[in-house]
């Protein structure tokens, strides 16, 4: 029989990008020849095969289950049904058996299933997220087991957040801050129980770009996932450069940039042929291509301190994109153009109540002639 020496990732929801060790052996008196690990996500198969140290098995999920999230892309449109939406981008479920062949080719089997988001922890966030427990938002946690974010009234927004939850107000009434949040869903003051996938990123579509009257909470205040607080701020802002990521956590953030910017169009010779003319008069170099591409520096100024672990997963998000639609329509898929983060400053002293953010952001190559 199979025996695990440690199998501390069973039963909890694991980051991808994050090491998920298992340690076991068989307490048969058998000589053990290998192990095949056999990974089974979306119906594919991946066999690994392991030798073992003195009867004894490693292995590692992190290298294996990073690989697997290849496609980023959102593929939210912002109008699924009670207001959730199940990202199955950024969570995966794994069938693993584990089979140790022995000398004399009998063989050992277990099988286990585990559950990973894209997500990864930095080892100084590991105490405050070791008892975030089965249900979770995938944002920035406080020490207090509270989630800052900010709703720039008309433009799209979501909470992520992992397994199936219950919508209250929080009851923080005397934070007039956190008042008139523009929410489709649910439709009454006491919360709604809006389900979810237990093992699955999920996103509550918090609202979908188009202001309703009838939707404004005067005394919506918060939201109690379980037993986190997500305190959202609700801006009245006309325009600016909306961007959302993915964070670190296996969630999207947003957030709406000022609409002054610095603009940068750089370009070069790509590529250019010299020909031989009878005389000097004649052209002797024709060009063939140009590469250009296009840079924006934008500015987000007076920002207030508890959304600077927010606006820090920006800087290192592997998937960025710029909203191309308008304020007060429901976006399409193509109105999201992805960037590259070139370049990021964020300036705040410890006493400051705000800070300022400084960012570069890059389009694709320019097509040309």
């Amino acid at each position: 029989m199979i025996v695990f020496d440690e199998h501390s990732i069973k039963g909890k929801i694991l980051n991808s990008h994050n090491n998920s060790i298992v340690r076991f052996h068989s307490n048969s008196s058998k000589k053990n020849v290998y192990c095949e690990i056999t990974i089974t996500a979306n119906e594919k198969e991946t066999v690994f095969k392991i030798y073992p140290i003195n009867n004894k098995y490693y292995f590692n999920f992190k290298e294996r289950v990073s690989k697997m999230f290849s496609d980023l892309k959102d593929l939210c449109g912002y109008s699924p049904v009670n207001g959730l939406y199940e990202d199955r981008s950024a969570s995966l479920n794994l069938n693993v058996k584990y089979k140790v062949v022995f000398e004399d080719l009998t063989e050992d089997l277990k099988t286990e299933n585990y559950h990973f988001i894209y997500a990864v922890m930095q080892e100084w966030e590991r105490k405050q997220y070791v008892k975030r427990g089965g249900n979770f938002p995938l944002h920035h946690i406080d020490r207090n087991k509270q989630t800052y974010l900010t709703c720039f009234v008309g433009y799209p927004f979501d909470i992520s957040f992992c397994g199936p939850v219950n919508f209250t107000s929080s009851g923080y009434l005397s934070e007039l801050d956190y008042l008139a949040v523009y929410l489709p869903y649910p439709s009454t003051l006491t919360g709604e129980d809006l389900g979810g996938s237990v093992y699955g990123v999920n996103r509550y579509i918090a609202s979908n770009g188009v202001k309703k009257a009838a939707a404004v909470f005067n005394n919506y205040n918060g939201i109690i996932i379980n037993n986190h607080i997500v305190k959202i701020e609700a801006k009245e802002q006309c325009s600016g450069h909306y961007l959302k990521w993915r964070n670190p956590y296996g969630g999207w953030d947003y957030y709406l940039f000022e609409d002054n910017c610095t603009e940068k169009i750089n370009g070069k010779i790509s590529k250019e042929i010299t020909q031989d003319f009878d005389t000097f008069q004649s052209e002797r170099t024709r060009i063939v291509s140009v590469d250009t591409q296009e840079s924006k520096t934008l500015y987000a100024n007076r920002v207030r301190k508890e959304y600077l672990p927010t606006l820090k997963g920006l800087l290192a998000s592997p998937k960025v994109y710029l909203y191309l639609g308008k304020k007060g329509q429901k976006p399409q898929l193509n109105d999201w153009q992805t960037i590259f983060v070139s370049n990021g400053r964020l300036q705040i002293h410890t006493s400051n109540k705000s800070f300022n953010l400084k960012l570069n952001i890059n389009f694709p190559k320019s097509e040309t002639l």
